[in-house]
């Protein structure tokens, strides 16, 4: 997004990308794949900001925000996983 937005190197290569992948699925494909995207990082951002809000007045405990983090990586780690989702270099059509 951040290559579409602003004029940066190798902005076209980077919309071809997305082109290229979308595509290769179709209309339907291409919804079902950017409403899971689009759910995906409003949980994964609301995740976040509410481990920031829990952490607000203990940020200096370092093992205690990794801690969470990590928890946090690992559920969407793990959602990902049982969804049949796999790395963006493979694509299913």
């Amino acid at each position: 997004m951040v290559f579409q937005v602003f004029d940066l190197q190798g902005s076209l290569s980077a919309q071809m990308a997305t082109i290229l992948v979308l595509f290769t699925l179709g209309y339907a494909g291409a919804r079902v794949s950017a409403a899971k995207r689009a759910v995906g990082t409003l949980l994964g951002c609301n995740l976040a900001l509410l481990m920031q809000l829990l952490l607000y007045t203990q940020s200096h405990h370092f093992l205690l925000v990794v801690l969470l983090y990590w928890l946090g990586l690992m559920l969407f780690s793990r959602e990902h996983i049982h969804e049949g989702g796999g790395s963006g270099s493979v694509l299913v059509g």
